[in-house]
């Protein structure tokens, strides 16, 4: 972790305070969790690992994203696509497929 001199005396820079607070989070294993664009400004393959890492570790969670992936698609219930025609609801992940896809949405 670096600490850099800021306007506080000494500040964390904001994406090393992400990943503190995931492994605070799942330290604590909670039961339900709201993740809003967990993965941004990783790259693939630690994006992966990081969603898998919090899928096995959170047995509840609504994840808000603008891409969604193969690997969080394996684990979720339910898929909710708001665009500006409105809420689309998918009680099973591969309905969703095609939507997503023609929105872009599918990475």
């Amino acid at each position: 972790m670096m600490i850099t001199k800021g306007r506080s005396p000494w500040t964390v820079p904001t994406y090393e305070r992400q990943r503190l607070l995931l492994a605070r989070l799942l330290v604590r294993k909670p039961a339900f969790c709201v993740f809003d664009e967990l993965v941004t400004g990783l790259d693939n393959r630690t994006a992966a690992m990081v969603e898998e890492t919090v899928f096995r570790a959170v047995r509840g969670f609504v994840y808000i994203t603008h891409h969604i992936n193969d690997t969080v698609l394996e684990h979720v219930d339910e898929v909710l696509v708001i665009t500006k025609q409105g809420l689309t609801e998918f009680t099973d992940p591969d309905e969703a497929r095609p939507m997503l896809k023609q929105l872009g949405l599918l990475a």
